[in-house]
C-alpha cells in the first residue's frame, strides 16, 4: 500500500511558544508554564479530495495532558491564539477528557476519552466532503469515536493541532501525514482511507 503525504506542521502557522521538529511532523513546547490558547496549523487545505492523518502525543514526565492537546481541523485564517476548537473555524478532539468541541461549544463528551495520560495512543483525524458538506471524523486506537458535520458550503480545512505543557519540553506530537494502513469502521465509509 502507497503512503501519501499531503501535508506538514506549517512554520508559518505555528502559535507562540512551540516548535516544530524532524521534518515539520513533530509539535514540542518552548517555554514554560504554557496555557493551551495556541495551535499549529497544516500545510495543504483539503477542499474535495480526502483527507487522513493520525497523531500520538507524549510528556516526558507522564502528567496529566488534560486540555493541554487536542487534533482536528481547522479553516485556514483560524487564529493561533486559540486552541483547537475554541474559535468558531477549528473542531477538536480533547483525548485526555474525550470532549469533541467545534466553534467552542462542547458538542460530547465522548467513551472514548482515553487516558488523562493519552500517550502512544493513535488518534485519527478524517476529513471527509460529500456534496456540499464537510465532515470530519475522529478515530482512537482503530475505532471510529464520533463525526462531525463542519456545516454546508465545504470549504478547505486544514489539519490544526494544540500543544501546551507546565515546562518547556515537556509535550510533544508526532504525526504522520497521508493515508494507508488504518482500518475502522464507520457508518458513511465503505472503504478504510488509503
Amino acid at each position: 500500500m502507497t503512503a501519501r503525504v499531503f501535508s506538514t506542521w506549517n512554520p508559518n502557522a505555528l502559535g507562540h511558544g512551540l516548535a516544530l521538529e524532524q521534518g515539520n511532523l513533530v509539535i514540542t513546547t518552548l517555554e514554560n508554564s504554557l496555557s493551551n490558547a495556541r495551535k499549529v496549523l497544516g500545510t495543504l487545505p483539503k477542499g474535495a479530495s480526502p483527507g487522513f492523518y493520525e497523531t500520538v502525543f507524549w510528556s516526558v514526565p507522564r502528567v496529566s495532558l488534560g486540555d493541554n492537546v487536542a487534533t482536528g481541523v481547522a479553516l485556514p485564517d483560524s487564529p493561533l491564539d486559540q486552541a483547537v476548537g475554541a474559535d468558531a473555524k477549528s473542531c477538536g478532539y480533547y483525548p485526555a477528557t474525550g470532549e469533541i468541541i467545534y466553534g467552542g461549544v462542547v458538542l460530547t463528551t465522548t467513551a472514548a476519552a482515553v487516558d488523562p495520560i493519552p500517550e502512544r495512543t493513535d488518534i485519527g483525524v478524517y476529513l471527509i466532503f460529500q456534496t456540499t458538506h464537510a465532515y470530519v471524523n475522529f478515530i482512537v486506537n482503530g475505532t471510529w469515536v464520533y463525526e462531525v458535520d463542519l456545516g454546508t458550503g465545504g470549504g478547505v480545512w486544514v489539519p490544526a493541532q494544540t500543544i501546551a505543557g507546565g515546562n518547556a519540553g515537556e509535550t510533544s506530537s508526532y504525526t504522520r501525514f497521508g493515508g494507508g494502513g488504518v482500518a475502522f469502521n464507520h457508518p458513511r465509509i465503505i472503504a478504510p482511507p488509503t
